[in-house]
């Protein structure tokens, strides 16, 4: 059940937080998604990282092998945090035709290993709906038709909460897409306060929810930006608790009132706030 694989989590972290003398990694995001990476880290600290995340802005054969490979090598002692995504498409051509380039095919191919190897995957898919930059974002039509229809296919493949768990991740300041279906340069991105929102506005991550039963995480992508990378109203530096739970927004918060495990999916920021262009040492 859900809660077991919780407290594996849980239990997994704790264990390694008391134990004297050894450095702590809770993850990882692979670099290059090559399990060899992971393993040369491992070795060199003397550790065991709990969890392995990849990430795929695709899932063609290639990512496939990437990831039985990682399975392989890293063994399936640990929680696989899956970041997959189908670059390019919106969710309304997903929805409506999902045998395009072997959508279909590959997920459940992707589902059918973890079934095999009887895996633990924290499965991140389509994420930062609520931002303007992905091109299945800002569609609270089909989005939510989308993601049910993957779900059905993770049930097809016999999974279960023992062995995915999926997780409905946000950004952390909801920035729409107007004005175009597709992102582009010319793309615009409004930031959806709860002022705005509250005024019928713009749309918020509460709009594509897919609802309860198609979801058991709730995560959250969250950054810190030093004014020479962004020069958007919304882009600039805070602290962490403000970065989650931003006024005006209160991200961290809504997600809270699901009633779902929380977690923090991807996360970038400088160590203080400085002008100009990126300075490796400043930023860190």
């Amino acid at each position: 059940m859900k809660k077991l694989f919780l407290l594996l989590l849980l239990s997994v972290f704790t264990s390694a937080v008391f134990a004297e003398q050894h450095p702590f990694i809770f993850g990882l995001k692979i670099q290059d998604n090559l399990a060899d990476n992971a393993l040369a880290i491992e070795q060199t600290y003397d550790l065991h990282i709990p969890v392995i995340g990849l990430f795929f802005d695709d899932f063609s054969s290639r990512e496939y092998e990437l990831v039985a490979d990682a399975v392989d090598k890293l063994g399936t002692d640990r929680v696989y945090h899956l970041t997959v995504n189908p670059l390019g498409f919106t969710a309304k051509e997903l929805y409506f035709d999902p045998e395009t380039k072997g959508f279909k095919e590959k997920y459940k191919k992707l589902f059918t290993l973890i079934k095999e190897k009887n895996l633990k995957v924290i499965f991140r898919f389509c994420h930062e709906m609520n931002g303007g930059w992905y091109s299945w974002a800002s569609d609270p039509i089909y989005y939510p038709l989308m993601w049910q229809r993957v779900w059905q296919w993770s049930r097809d493949a016999w999974l279960d909460q023992k062995n995915i768990l999926f997780d409905f991740s946000v950004n952390s300041q909801d920035l729409p897409r107007v004005g175009r279906e597709m992102p582009t340069q010319e793309s615009t991105v409004i930031p959806c306060n709860q002022t705005r929102s509250a005024n019928g506005e713009c749309l918020t991550f509460e709009d594509y929810y897919p609802g309860d039963k198609y979801v058991d995480v709730m995560g959250i992508t969250a950054y810190n930006w030093w004014l020479g990378a962004r020069k958007e109203d919304w882009a600039y530096w805070r602290p962490f608790a403000t970065t989650v739970d931003e006024p005006g927004y209160k991200t961290f918060s809504r997600l809270k009132s699901y009633n779902k495990p929380l977690y923090i999916d991807e996360a970038g920021t400088t160590s203080i706030y400085y002008t100009g262009s990126y300075n490796p040492d400043q930023a860190k």
